[in-house]
């Protein structure tokens, strides 16, 4: 099997099977093990549903036909994950 090259932090190719692992440690260090936001978000005063302008009347049956004419022909809906 072979494995994809990855460049190093001096931007040449690692060729062994413990720099590859050495690397890709040191990019998920770097990515997850980030300082906390120096601004958080107050959840408490978050805005309430009866605050936001959300239609939450049951979903109509134009709304269900404009929702199908939408629709790419052949296709499915949704996600492809494939």
């Amino acid at each position: 099997m072979q494995s994809q090259q990855i460049k190093t932090a001096d931007g040449k190719c690692a060729k062994t099977h413990d720099k590859l692992v050495s690397r890709w440690q040191k990019h998920f260090q770097s990515v997850l093990n980030c300082p906390e936001p120096a601004v958080t978000h107050d959840w408490n005063s978050a805005p309430t549903s009866s605050q936001l302008s959300v239609n939450m009347d049951p979903i109509s049956e134009v709304e269900v036909r404009l929702a199908i004419k939408q629709l790419k022909n052949g296709k499915a809906a949704g996600v492809d994950n494939i």
